[in-house]
């Protein structure tokens, strides 16, 4: 009987050393800093630290984030190394003339991608070699599609062919719908440009190194 105690007093403890020895590893997980540890390792990363601008290394991991994942579409579309593709890409930058086509960034979320694309030979899909995928392009066609928010919720309303066939009856109800008709139209204007052009998130600088170091020189300074 003392003996069966016994077992059961070291198979709890055990249970209670394994237990708190995983709630330890768990601790040490969430205080790792992943985003760094991965970015010291990747190749890629390695690369675009020689970025002829200087930029890259003060992007937020987000931005930065995007060129990788860009330059692994590239390299998926071209059928060739990720590192092939981060030469190439620091390869024109360095030719560049332009201040702005000296940041590798240019190169793979601007106006650079569709001149690096044709220099790799990507075989680009379809649907991301559409025209209006360009940020430019995409401003154009919001501003031309206002003129048919316009004439769907006022040109072509009750109130205009009531006022020219004057109708008082017309030109009442199209008092009363013309509010509802324009809201209409423009929640209509606003989800087919939001389908056909996918909102995309802007390029950010990080200022995190620059806030600590005026955080710690404003302390050491009241000290």
């Amino acid at each position: 009987m003392i003996e069966v105690v016994q077992q059961e007093h070291r198979r709890q403890a055990v249970q209670q050393t394994s237990l708190a020895n995983v709630i330890t590893s768990c601790r040490r997980l969430t205080q790792i800093q992943w985003q760094d540890l991965f970015e010291a390792v990747s190749r890629v990363d390695i690369e675009f630290a020689n970025d002829p601008a200087a930029i890259y290394p003060r992007m937020d991991f987000e931005t930065r984030n995007r060129c990788r994942d860009a330059v692994e579409e590239l390299a998926r579309w071209a059928k060739i190394t990720e590192l092939d593709v981060a030469g190439r890409v620091l390869t024109q930058a360095q030719d560049a003339q332009d201040e702005l086509a000296r940041h590798v960034g240019y190169h793979l979320l601007d106006e650079g991608r569709r001149v690096l694309e044709r220099a790799l030979g990507c075989r680009v899909p379809v649907r991301n070699d559409a025209p209006l995928a360009s940020p430019p392009r995409r401003a154009i066609l919001f501003r031309q599609s206002w003129p048919v928010h316009h004439r769907l919720g006022g040109r072509h309303s009750c109130i205009y062919h009531g006022c020219r066939g004057q109708h008082p009856v017309l030109i009442l109800l199209g008092i009363l719908l013309l509010l509802p008709a324009s809201e209409l139209a423009l929640q209509a204007l606003n989800y087919v440009v939001t389908r056909l052009l996918p909102p995309s998130v802007l390029p950010k600088m990080s200022f995190k190194k620059v806030a600590s170091r005026a955080i710690a020189a404003r302390w050491s300074w009241c000290r």
